[in-house]
Protein backbone atom coordinates (compact mmCIF):
# COMPACT_ATOMS: atom_id res chain seq x y z
CA UNK A 1 0.00 0.00 0.00
CA UNK A 2 1.58 3.52 -1.13
CA UNK A 3 1.48 6.22 1.34
CA UNK A 4 2.66 9.45 2.17
CA UNK A 5 5.94 7.66 3.44
CA UNK A 6 6.83 5.88 0.65
CA UNK A 7 6.02 7.86 -1.85
CA UNK A 8 8.88 10.41 0.58
CA UNK A 9 10.97 7.22 0.16
CA UNK A 10 10.45 7.57 -3.80
CA UNK A 11 10.73 11.31 -4.11
CA UNK A 12 13.04 12.47 -1.36
CA UNK A 13 13.77 15.46 -3.18
CA UNK A 14 10.31 16.85 -2.61
CA UNK A 15 9.24 15.01 0.53
CA UNK A 16 6.03 15.47 1.90
CA UNK A 17 6.87 15.22 5.54
CA UNK A 18 9.64 17.97 6.95
CA UNK A 19 12.53 16.40 8.56
CA UNK A 20 12.58 19.77 10.93
CA UNK A 21 11.09 18.69 13.72
CA UNK A 22 8.46 21.66 13.82
CA UNK A 23 7.33 21.20 10.53
CA UNK A 24 7.57 17.59 10.81
CA UNK A 25 4.93 17.88 14.15
CA UNK A 26 2.77 20.36 11.99
CA UNK A 27 2.17 18.21 8.97
CA UNK A 28 1.55 15.29 11.56
CA UNK A 29 -1.23 17.88 13.74
CA UNK A 30 -2.77 18.82 10.51
CA UNK A 31 -3.22 15.12 9.68
CA UNK A 32 -4.24 14.01 12.67
CA UNK A 33 -6.75 17.71 12.98
CA UNK A 34 -7.97 16.53 9.68
CA UNK A 35 -8.68 12.54 10.65
CA UNK A 36 -10.11 13.18 14.56
CA UNK A 37 -11.49 17.02 14.37
CA UNK A 38 -12.54 18.19 10.79
CA UNK A 39 -13.30 14.51 9.41
CA UNK A 40 -15.67 13.67 12.87
CA UNK A 41 -17.92 17.07 11.71
CA UNK A 42 -17.22 16.15 7.71
CA UNK A 43 -18.37 12.28 7.78
CA UNK A 44 -21.03 13.19 9.94
CA UNK A 45 -22.71 14.42 6.82
CA UNK A 46 -21.09 12.26 4.02
CA UNK A 47 -22.68 9.15 5.61
CA UNK A 48 -25.85 10.26 5.98
CA UNK A 49 -26.17 12.32 2.85
CA UNK A 50 -23.93 10.26 0.46
CA UNK A 51 -22.54 6.90 1.55
CA UNK A 52 -25.85 5.36 3.16
CA UNK A 53 -28.79 6.16 0.57
CA UNK A 54 -26.35 6.42 -2.45
CA UNK A 55 -23.65 3.85 -1.94
CA UNK A 56 -24.90 1.38 0.89
CA UNK A 57 -28.65 1.82 -0.29
CA UNK A 58 -29.04 1.73 3.88
CA UNK A 59 -31.20 4.22 5.71
CA UNK A 60 -29.51 7.41 7.29
CA UNK A 61 -30.04 9.95 9.76
CA UNK A 62 -30.66 13.81 8.93
CA UNK A 63 -30.29 14.77 12.40
CA UNK A 64 -26.74 13.86 12.64
CA UNK A 65 -26.16 15.74 8.74
CA UNK A 66 -27.40 18.34 10.35
CA UNK A 67 -25.20 18.19 13.60
CA UNK A 68 -22.25 17.92 11.30
CA UNK A 69 -23.49 20.88 9.42
CA UNK A 70 -23.70 22.86 12.71
CA UNK A 71 -20.05 21.81 13.85
CA UNK A 72 -18.27 22.49 10.37
CA UNK A 73 -17.71 26.20 11.34
CA UNK A 74 -16.13 26.34 13.80
CA UNK A 75 -13.58 24.10 11.25
CA UNK A 76 -13.88 25.96 8.48
CA UNK A 77 -12.90 28.87 10.89
CA UNK A 78 -10.02 27.06 12.38
CA UNK A 79 -8.12 26.16 8.89
CA UNK A 80 -8.86 29.99 7.46
CA UNK A 81 -7.08 31.14 10.86
CA UNK A 82 -4.19 29.02 9.81
CA UNK A 83 -4.26 29.01 6.41
CA UNK A 84 -1.50 31.12 4.72
CA UNK A 85 -2.38 34.09 1.94
CA UNK A 86 0.04 32.21 -0.46
CA UNK A 87 1.86 28.87 -0.76
CA UNK A 88 0.90 25.74 1.16
CA UNK A 89 0.09 25.39 5.02
CA UNK A 90 3.61 24.88 6.19
CA UNK A 91 5.05 27.38 3.96
CA UNK A 92 6.62 26.95 0.58
CA UNK A 93 6.22 23.32 0.38
CA UNK A 94 3.12 21.15 -0.31
CA UNK A 95 2.93 18.19 2.52
CA UNK A 96 1.11 15.97 3.97
CA UNK A 97 -0.74 18.60 5.39
CA UNK A 98 -2.02 20.18 2.31
CA UNK A 99 -2.76 16.62 1.33
CA UNK A 100 -4.76 15.67 4.22
CA UNK A 101 -7.06 18.74 4.84
CA UNK A 102 -7.52 19.09 1.02
CA UNK A 103 -8.78 15.58 0.83
CA UNK A 104 -11.45 16.39 3.61
CA UNK A 105 -12.52 19.12 1.29
CA UNK A 106 -12.26 16.70 -2.34
CA UNK A 107 -14.61 14.27 -0.04
CA UNK A 108 -16.96 17.47 0.89
CA UNK A 109 -17.32 17.85 -2.58
CA UNK A 110 -19.78 14.69 -2.90
CA UNK A 111 -21.73 16.01 -0.71
CA UNK A 112 -22.55 19.82 -2.97
CA UNK A 113 -19.49 21.53 -0.70
CA UNK A 114 -16.47 23.52 -1.47
CA UNK A 115 -14.94 26.22 0.66
CA UNK A 116 -16.79 29.58 -0.10
CA UNK A 117 -14.52 32.49 -1.38
CA UNK A 118 -17.30 34.95 0.60
CA UNK A 119 -16.90 33.37 3.81
CA UNK A 120 -13.36 31.42 4.09
CA UNK A 121 -11.24 33.83 1.35
CA UNK A 122 -7.77 31.95 1.91
CA UNK A 123 -8.81 28.63 2.67
CA UNK A 124 -10.73 28.98 -0.99
CA UNK A 125 -7.54 30.46 -2.54
CA UNK A 126 -5.97 27.11 -0.99
CA UNK A 127 -7.49 24.69 -2.29
CA UNK A 128 -8.18 26.34 -5.82
CA UNK A 129 -4.13 26.15 -5.68
CA UNK A 130 -4.16 22.66 -4.56
CA UNK A 131 -6.52 22.02 -7.43
CA UNK A 132 -4.00 23.31 -10.13
CA UNK A 133 -1.47 20.91 -8.87
CA UNK A 134 -1.24 18.39 -11.74
CA UNK A 135 -1.15 15.11 -9.44
CA UNK A 136 -4.47 16.57 -7.48
CA UNK A 137 -5.41 16.95 -11.16
CA UNK A 138 -5.05 13.42 -12.53
CA UNK A 139 -6.75 11.89 -9.44
CA UNK A 140 -9.87 14.33 -10.02
CA UNK A 141 -10.11 12.55 -13.66
CA UNK A 142 -9.59 9.26 -12.44
CA UNK A 143 -13.39 10.73 -9.95
CA UNK A 144 -14.66 11.84 -13.15
CA UNK A 145 -16.87 8.84 -13.07
CA UNK A 146 -18.30 8.97 -9.57
CA UNK A 147 -21.71 9.12 -8.38
CA UNK A 148 -23.45 12.40 -9.27
CA UNK A 149 -23.64 14.68 -6.36
CA UNK A 150 -26.36 14.30 -3.75
CA UNK A 151 -28.99 17.29 -3.59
Amino acid sequence: RSTPLSGASKHPETPLIPAEPCARGRAVWFDEFTDTIFGASSLKILFNRFVAPKLLKLPFDEQIALQGEAELPRNLDYIESVVPEGGWLLGDGFTLADISVASMFRSLAYVGFDPKAETHPRTAAWYARVGQRPAWQKIAAAESHRPARVQ
